[in-house]
């Protein structure tokens, strides 16, 4: 029988062989081929989602991919794994343009605090995604979340 902390490593092994696959740019092409419009909803009514500004939410849309895994309990470890969602997350969300939507520079400048944020190469993660990752990979209850890091 495995120990504890071998099955944590081997979760994180299973989990980094996914994380480390490259999203393909399926995830931003609709089903009649035509590229997906993060400025509004989607093609079956769904309202775009306050946080990732796209419909359906890219977090609720991916939350049992197999590459963001079934979770753990609390551990230190699972900051790593929640980095490597985050880097997930924000390939998708890049090759979607969420990125580069005007709804999206108008919250990173109001978080940022100026116009210099815009061009601040790292992107402000959306709570639907910091929401997802937490809850399948949290803290220790005496870990606080580090939280969005400008540098």
């Amino acid at each position: 029988m495995a120990t504890r902390m071998e099955m944590k490593l081997s979760t994180v092994k299973r989990f980094t062989g996914y994380a480390g696959r490259n999203c393909d740019s399926q995830d931003s092409i609709r089903p009649d081929g035509g590229d997906r419009d993060p400025n509004h909803g989607d093609d079956n009514g769904n309202e775009k989602c306050p946080f990732c500004l796209i419909a359906p939410c890219e977090a609720v849309s991916n939350e049992s991919a197999p590459w963001i895994g079934e979770g753990q309990q609390p551990s230190v470890e699972n900051s790593g794994i929640r980095k490597e969602i985050y880097k997930r997350f924000g390939k998708i969300m890049d090759n979607l343009g969420v990125w580069y939507t005007e709804d999206y520079l108008d919250r990173k400048k109001n978080i940022g605090g100026g116009e210099w944020i815009v061009y601040h190469r790292r992107e402000i993660m959306p709570d639907c995604v910091l929401d997802l990752a937490r809850s399948k990979y949290p803290n220790p209850k005496d870990i606080t979340y580090i939280g969005h890091q400008w540098e």
